[in-house]
């Protein structure tokens, strides 16, 4: 290239090129005024041709932006892909939680009970597994029809709950039957929770009679067994087995009592 020359015009500029070395100053004409720049010389296609400093500067731009563009597609993605396995946990905890909750109540369900009970007993201390059944349910059943019996139902669950603390484990195992396993808790205090478990379960319920009649009185009360960890046994199904035996032997005295008032 001599002074003077014109650049390629593929280059979208027309300089004037001083000296002999690579780097040399030229001018960019651009809207007639022309202004002084650095460019370097090579060859495109075989043929001489300068490159603007500034040209250049851009194309290192353009190559950064593009690297980070691609960094950023990379990010994207990987938060993306995080987003959608986060969202996978929440739902298979959701569908988890689901699977060991019963409807009706809203409190754990047999196995969700098993699950829980058999956790907290691994880090348990003393502890006192208690089975409870209602007596009386089927008659509120059968006398005051099925949507009574769901809300009675629900009802005890509500007060098992709030006699209980929050490090036990409830639960709806049965029909009418309920689990309590009382965490950390002696002998000492375990008649004492029984008799305030079975108080939050006894319920009256009048019959209406007809005009002039009194009225008829359905009670609902609780038939309950124990078993003690580890004194009973030490593993949950022998304490549940033991625990739902000991509530059958107090159900049938109390149906027997029943049958002779």
């Amino acid at each position: 290239m001599t002074p003077g020359q014109s650049v390629d015009p593929g280059m979208g500029f027309l300089g004037d090129v001083l000296g002999t070395s690579q780097v040399r100053m030229g001018t960019l004409c651009l809207g007639g005024v022309k202004h002084a720049m650095q460019c370097r010389r090579f060859e495109l296609d075989g043929q001489p041709c300068i490159l603007a400093q500034e040209d250049r500067r851009k194309q290192a731009v353009a190559q950064v932006v593009a690297s980070h563009r691609g960094l950023l597609k990379t990010a994207e993605e990987l938060d993306r892909l995080r987003a959608e396995e986060r969202k996978q946990r929440e739902e298979a905890q959701h569908w988890r939680q689901m699977s060991m909750t019963d409807r009706m109540t809203g409190l754990l369900n047999s196995v969700g009970f098993r699950d829980r009970a058999a956790a907290a007993l691994q880090t348990a201390g003393v502890s006192v597994l208690v089975y409870a059944d209602l007596n009386g349910f089927k008659q509120i059943n059968d006398s005051l029809g099925h949507a009574a019996g769901d809300q009675l139902l629900r009802d005890v669950a509500q007060t098992l709950t709030m006699a209980t603390r929050s490090s036990d484990v409830l639960g709806r195992v049965g029909g009418d039957e309920f689990a309590v396993l009382l965490v950390d808790c002696g002998e000492a205090d375990r008649r004492a929770v029984m008799s305030r478990l079975s108080a939050s379960m006894a319920r009256r319920f009048p019959v209406d009679q007809g005009v002039g009649q009194p009225a008829h009185i359905l009670q609902v009360s609780a038939s309950m067994g124990h078993a003690c960890y580890p004194e009973d046994a030490g593993d949950l199904e022998t304490l549940m087995r033991k625990a739902d035996a000991r509530m059958y032997v107090n159900k049938r005295a109390h149906q027997a009592l029943r049958k002779e008032a």
